[in-house]
Parts: structure tokens; sequence; C-alpha cells
């Protein structure tokens, strides 16, 4: 057995463990995050495929982008996610995600890639920017104006 397999088996196996003989009362929290993150990474990686495929440019326009992402039902639906619009509402705050189009696109986002999206509201003073591929960054209102403030956005 390799080490990374030897490595492999003990996570996996601590993880089961953890789960079995510790299931905590923060399950649910732990649940709804995950859930969260998951949604989000999904939509900055299609955003980073947009990029990809249009060479660099982001969407235009919501209309672009939706088309684009129903042409890929298949992998919204490997993420429980059945219909486009559900993709582009937080499950933090219910709000529909600001997703920037067009020349709002942000270059200076993580690893030199823009910003795909942001949430409106967020949860508990802080809000999730979402990042091409799979970057999200929890943001207190500070650090979210640095990133954001002076742009054009909606």
């Amino acid at each position: 057995m390799t080490l990374f397999q030897l490595t492999t088996v003990v996570v996996m196996g601590l993880s089961v463990c953890g789960g079995v003989l510790l299931p905590g009362c923060n399950s649910k929290i732990t649940s709804e995050a995950d859930t969260a993150s998951a949604q989000f990474r999904l939509l900055g990686r299609m955003y980073g495929e947009y990029l990809a495929i249009h060479r660099g440019i982001a969407p235009p326009d919501e209309k672009s982008f939706t088309k684009f992402l129903q042409s890929h039902n298949d992998r919204l639906a490997q993420a429980d996610i059945s219909q486009v619009g559900e993709l582009l509402v937080s499950p933090r705050d219910g709000q529909p995600l600001t997703v920037l189009y067009g020349k709002q696109s942000i270059a200076e986002g993580p690893g030199g890639l823009p910003w795909a999206a942001f949430e409106q509201t967020g949860l508990a003073g802080k809000r999730c920017a979402i990042g091409a591929r799979v970057t999200v960054e929890e943001m207190e209102q500070e650090r979210f104006d640095q990133v954001f403030s002076g742009r054009n956005l909606p």
C-alpha cells in the first residue's frame, strides 16, 4: 500500500468514525454550510468554464449565462439542483446572487481569476463572494467594500 493510499484510508476512517462517534448538535448547521459551499463552488466552476470557452470574456448578461447553465443540466442534476434558478439563489440568505456580467467582472479575484458572484445580504454580517472556478470567500463588510466598492455593480 502506498503512502497516498494509506493516508486516504486513515482520513476516510477518521471521517466515518468521527461522524459515528461524535454526531454533535451542529450537524444541521454543518450540512447547510456544506450545501451552500458546494453550490457556490459549482457556480464558480461553471462561470470559469464559461470564461474558458469564451476566451476570458464574462457572460454579457443573465440570459446568456442561464442558457449556458441550461446546456449543462446534467452537472446541476448531479448536485441535486433541478432548475438553473436554484443555482443563482443563495441558500444562506434566500436572495438571488449578484452575478457579475460583462464589464462588471472584476479581474482582481482569487488566483488572478475574476469574481463570479456574491451574496446580496449574506449571513451574520458576512457575505460570500464566489470566484471563477471554485474559490468561495466569506467576507465581512469592510473586506467586501475593499474588493467591490468603486465598481459599476448592480
